[in-house]
């Protein structure tokens, strides 16, 4: 099943565009695909791991589905 995967801020500039579509098995949760993204572009790394899915910010073992909308965010700092 496919997936939209969006990327944000040091993640989109670490692989070079902030949007991607992935097959994904049915099953599949957020925290796999976090790993096989990590896994793709080595030089990504989804910790901690904030992401939202249709809009929703999920936990880990969230499950995903077809045509779904991942969000993965990077930890915000400020003052």
């Amino acid at each position: 099943m496919k997936v939209k995967v969006r990327l944000f801020a040091t993640y989109r500039e670490k692989v070079g565009r902030g949007e991607l579509e992935m097959e994904v098995e049915e099953g599949a949760t957020i925290g796999a695909l976090a790993q096989r993204l990590e896994k793709d572009f080595t030089q990504l790394r989804l910790r901690p791991l904030i992401a939202a899915l249709n809009s929703q910010y999920v936990e880990p073992d969230a499950l995903l589905r077809e045509g779904d909308e991942v969000a993965f965010l990077p930890p915000m700092s400020g003052g």
